[in-house]
Parts: C-alpha cells; sequence; structure tokens
C-alpha cells in the first residue's frame, strides 16, 4: 500500500514541479536566456540555481517543517523521519533530497555538453554517453530499492537515515501528527 501512496504523493509533488519548471522555460523563452549562455558548465550552474536548487529546497524545507511532508506526501498522509520515526533533522533531509536529485543533475550534464557539442556542430564525444547512462541507472536503482527493501526505503533515504512512513498506519515508535 505505501507504494501506491508514495507513487501517488510523487505525482503531486511533480505536478507541482512541473508548472514552476514551465515558468521558468517561460521566460528562458521569452528572453532568450539561453542563446546568452555559450558554456555548458555556466549552463550547468545556471540550471541547478534555478531548477534543481529550488527543487531539492522545496522537498526539505516543507520535510522539515512542522508537517514533515511535502504537498503530495501530506495529501497522501505521508511524513519522513529519521530511523527512529522521529522529525528527521534539516542536515538528514537535505543529504537526503540532494542523493534524491543526483541522477536529475547527472543527467542534466550529459545533456548540456551534447547541446553544447551539437550546437557548434560537432559529433557528441563518447563520454556524454557516461552521465547519461548513470543517471539512468541509478534512478532505476531509486526505483528498485523502493520496491525491493523491506521497509520500502529508496537508496537514498537508506544513505540519508531517513523514512517515509504511513501516518495512518501504527508505526512502532511514531507519533501521529496532524496532517
Amino acid at each position: 500500500m505505501i507504494l501506491l501512496l508514495r507513487l501517488v504523493a510523487f505525482l503531486i509533488d511533480y505536478l507541482i514541479l512541473m508548472v514552476y519548471a514551465l515558468a521558468l522555460l517561460g521566460i528562458v523563452l521569452l528572453w532568450g536566456v539561453d542563446h546568452h549562455i555559450s558554456s555548458p558548465v555556466i549552463a550547468q550552474l545556471a540550471g541547478f540555481a534555478s531548477l534543481t536548487l529550488p527543487v531539492i529546497l522545496y522537498f526539505t524545507v516543507l520535510e522539515h517543517g512542522k508537517r514533515q511532508a511535502s504537498v503530495g506526501k501530506r495529501v497522501m498522509r505521508l511524513i519522513v523521519t529519521d530511523p527512529t520515526h522521529q522529525a528527521a533533522s534539516f542536515k538528514r533531509l537535505l543529504v537526503r533530497n540532494l542523493l534524491k536529485f543526483l541522477p536529475w543533475e547527472i543527467a542534466h550534464l550529459g545533456i548540456h555538453w551534447a547541446y553544447y557539442y551539437s550546437r557548434l556542430g560537432l559529433e557528441l564525444p563518447a563520454w556524454i554517453w557516461i552521465p547519461l547512462i548513470l543517471s539512468q541507472m541509478l534512478a532505476i536503482g531509486y526505483v528498485l530499492s523502493i520496491v525491493l527493501h523491506s521497509n520500502h526505503q529508496a537508496l537514498y533515504e537508506q544513505w540519508s537515515g531517513t523514512r517515509v512512513i504511513d501516518v495512518t498506519r501504527d508505526e512502532p515508535g511514531c507519533k501521529k501528527r496532524e496532517i
């Protein structure tokens, strides 16, 4: 059951983030910002600062808040805790979300460099496939770990010492909060 709850929570959060990403895309297209960025390194940094970092902070700040949940998790009555079912520290949550979105950022690395080489009319070097494939492998590993782990923890949750739990179920040591 928690797998379905997590999936729906993810979809809700994804819709919220897509509204932000589309607004950001509108700004880029309207002002032609992408034509002023000639370096893939600058593009990577701009993308991280304007998209990835705000997304990481969205999850970290909300999961560290009183309700311990992003909007999607709150709707599905899920919270993020530490291994003892207590509120996770900001540091744990930041590590959790940095690791969670690492595949996304690794993929952006490959995409920015592929765009750079194609814009110059050059053949893509073989190394570009490394971040593109690595990001997919890591993302697949995250999904498989949620499905296969006995507590349905993603690898990034295991590494950061966090858990997602359903507050409607009796979890040992979990203090139910108003969601």
